[in-house]
């Protein structure tokens, strides 16, 4: 429960940290490494994959397999907010996921 607690508090900063992000070029590195050590994928893995596969891979270990889908399709959302490349995508691929999840989707 502790280490669960620990997770939710670590993604929500994440997510967090990524509003405040200004410089593009630096953006794109934290958030690349960000992402690789919360859910194993990168910047560009995410962007070329489809919402199904992203699903199925933050998935495949059950454990926070919920908070990290969150974690992706918030990321996902708070880019497409503030990028015009790609920003319709990202947001839609943040629907997707959301909509797999079902209803505990609103709950985080």
């Amino acid at each position: 429960m502790y280490q669960d607690d620990y997770l939710l508090r670590q993604i929500r900063m994440f997510v967090n940290g990524l509003a405040g992000i200004q410089d593009e070029d630096a953006q794109e590195f934290d958030v690349d490494a960000a992402l690789q050590s919360l859910c194993g994928l990168g910047v560009e893995t995410l962007d070329s994959l489809p919402a199904g596969a992203v699903f199925a891979l933050l998935t495949a270990n059950e454990h926070n397999a919920f908070e990290r889908v969150n974690a992706v399709a918030d990321y996902l959302e708070a880019m497409s907010a503030n990028e015009t490349y790609l920003s319709d995508r990202r947001f839609a691929k943040a629907q997707a996921l959301r909509t797999k999840l079902g209803p505990r989707a609103s709950g985080v």
